[in-house]
């Protein structure tokens, strides 16, 4: 069981925002409720205070400081104790001026001695959450409701930014490939005869393409670890701005630096894969052609634009059909999104060649005014 009272208090020093105050024993509410500290300890003395990060953060109030309240007449100064992390819930931001107190400094600031507003109780796993909730209204008459608590799985207004957020950076990823790819390819298609010099003295079409990819990947390597870097030092200062730091530690999650360099060196060599192929094709009679005579239209440039254009055609059309007589439920519907923005990027890839000539002899005599 774990009792507890909900009021309403003025911060007198420092002057906060209204206040709710929820009044608890602390190891019985704790137990149950396993709220997430960013520092310090929840309540762990009587004349102590635990405020919510983003509150704290936006007062510059770290563990150890004083905080005064106030209740009508009735005062009484406390020592913030601990930072709570702020709720993934986006209905938790009407949660964000909620503080709480030992449960006899509210009743005190209430002037209810013994006084509760709320009963939290937990069940065993094998209960019958309907027949104790019966039960418990039965016993305890019309005066008291009994109400289930809500469920802590995520909402669907998290689950959307989640995959929101995935989608961005899926769709950045697939673009860093594809820069990552035309940069190579300008490269092999700047080194043709060169290329074609190397099969000539003997070099095999594996080992050309194996001398691309080892290229790649020392740019990839390059890449993470200025990423890497570049990271640390960003959230480094963020926090120190936002005052976090040094009352909280700074500490970089082992998975997070393995999964962002496979990702960064997984998308730099399957980038660079096309480009390291069709190097290995060069053969060694190029290094005796004029440079000239070396351009080569792949597969991307000749059907680019209509495999873009048919997608465009027909895979959009049917997912806004599907989206719109059918109208799926949430988690359909989700993924019907998600199919769609990968198939809208898909295009937009697929008809870049066809665009990138009529896009240039619009802008050349802009260009060759400008120039001129």
């Amino acid at each position: 069981l774990a009792p507890s009272l909900r009021v309403e208090a003025v911060a007198l020093a420092p002057q906060l925002d209204r206040l709710i105050l929820v009044g608890v024993d602390p190891a019985p509410y704790q137990e149950l409720y396993r709220l997430e500290l960013a520092n310090g300890a929840f309540l762990n003395q009587p004349d102590t205070i635990a405020l919510p990060m983003p509150l704290a953060l936006k007062y510059g109030l770290n563990t150890g400081d004083r905080v005064s309240l106030a209740i009508g007449s009735r005062r009484v100064t406390l020592t913030l104790s601990g930072r709570l992390k702020a709720d993934q819930r986006l209905a938790a931001l009407n949660e964000l001026n909620v503080a709480y107190v030992p449960l006899a400094t509210a009743q005190h600031l209430a002037g209810m001695p013994g006084q509760i507003d709320r009963i939290a109780v937990a069940l065993r796993p094998a209960a019958d959450i309907e027949e104790v909730r019966f039960d418990l209204a039965h016993r305890l008459g019309p005066n008291l409701a009994v109400a289930r608590a809500t469920s802590s799985t995520p909402t669907v207004s998290i689950i959307v930014i989640q995959s929101g957020l995935v989608m961005v950076g899926a769709m950045m990823l697939v673009a860093a490939a594809f820069v990552i790819m035309n940069a190579f390819a300008m490269s092999v298609t700047a080194r043709t005869q060169e290329i074609g010099a190397l099969r000539a003295v003997g070099m095999t079409r594996r080992q050309v393409a194996d001398l691309v990819l080892v290229e790649a990947l020392l740019v990839g390597l390059i890449g993470v670890v200025g990423g890497w870097l570049a990271g640390l030092g960003l959230a480094w200062t963020a926090m120190t701005m936002l005052g976090v730091l040094p009352a909280a530690t700074f500490i970089v999650p082992w998975w997070g630096v393995a999964i962002s360099g496979s990702l960064g060196l997984g998308v730099t060599l399957v980038g660079a894969l096309q480009p390291a192929l069709r190097a290995g094709r060069v053969s060694a009679l190029t290094a005796l052609r004029p440079l000239s005579q070396l351009t080569e239209t792949s597969w991307y440039s000749r059907h680019g634009g209509q495999a873009g254009l048919l997608l465009l055609a027909l895979v959009l059309p049917a997912l806004a059909a599907i989206a719109l007589l059918l109208k799926p439920t949430f988690l359909p519907a989700l993924s019907v999104t998600i199919l769609g923005e990968m198939a809208l990027l898909t295009a937009t890839i697929l008809l870049l060649p066809a665009l990138i000539n009529p896009l240039a002899n619009l802008g050349r005599p802009l260009l060759v005014r400008w120039r001129i």
